[in-house]
């Protein structure tokens, strides 16, 4: 539990970084044993050409201001020790959606 919760509080202070004025939703549904926890946010985004790098280790958006680019990289990091995993939904264009699926939801 300590390590999902990790997951989502790093996941969530991204959120609230790029996210000056708006809101930070935080929702979770099942599907076929499968927990997914969405944080969507109506903050700056991230561009088209970075979003295939906000899990690199050390990678900083281009508007980014502060932070060292560690935080995606550790949550990514902490979901392939316990069964989650970590995606950013690139269909999503008023901010960001990240979704955290739990796997084998008994």
């Amino acid at each position: 539990y300590t390590a999902l919760y990790k997951m989502i509080r790093y996941t969530l202070d991204n959120a609230d970084k790029f996210t000056a004025e708006g809101s930070i939703h935080v929702s979770c549904t099942m599907n076929n044993g499968k927990a997914v926890i969405s944080i969507t946010d109506t903050g700056c985004g991230i561009k088209k050409e970075e979003r295939n790098m906000v899990f690199d280790r050390f990678f900083k958006a281009e508007n980014q201001h502060s932070g060292i680019g560690l935080s995606l990289p550790i949550c990514r990091r902490i979901g392939s020790l316990i069964n989650c995993s970590i995606a950013l939904d690139e269909s999503y264009e008023k901010g960001c959606k990240f979704d955290i699926t739990i796997q084998n939801i008994a």
